[in-house]
């Protein structure tokens, strides 16, 4: 048996392929891909969270991992967002949806760039109208 961030993953080294391992992690609650890279011969987890986020790894039964070199390989690890509003100063998110930035406004944050980029964001004005006309012209 392996453990992958706290799920375990149980496995039959007289039973089950490789194959059959690599379905079983990708469809339990992991949070993590694994594939198998055939040009390069590794098993490879990703990680499906983003930023400086680590994979807890452990065999737990038996020596799976250990024997797919990934507890001796050294992770990975992604960097968080880094972003500025109107110039100010770096801010940091731990993932790449920033909710935080301004108020009422989520940004997701798709690419890395050098270059500044312009989001305009404008009230939208129209519903409140239309309530305010309609409530007005009520008849009472």
């Amino acid at each position: 048996m392996v453990t992958i961030n706290g799920v375990a993953i149980s496995w039959d080294a007289t039973v089950d392929s490789l194959n059959n391992v690599i379905s079983r992690i990708n469809q339990s609650a992991t949070g993590v891909t694994a594939t198998y890279d055939e040009q390069n011969d590794k098993f490879v987890i990703t990680s499906n969270k983003t930023g400086s986020v680590a994979v807890g790894l452990a065999d737990t039964a038996g020596n799976l991992l250990t024997s797919l070199g990934v507890l001796a390989a050294t992770q990975g690890i992604g960097t968080g967002a880094s972003y500025k509003i109107n110039g100010g100063p770096l801010q940091y998110a731990a993932t790449n949806e920033v909710t935080n930035a301004v108020t009422g406004v989520t940004l997701s944050l798709k690419e890395v760039t050098a270059a500044a980029i312009k989001v305009t964001i404008n009230a939208d004005t129209s519903t409140l109208k239309a309530r305010l006309v309609d409530f007005v012209e009520e008849p009472r």
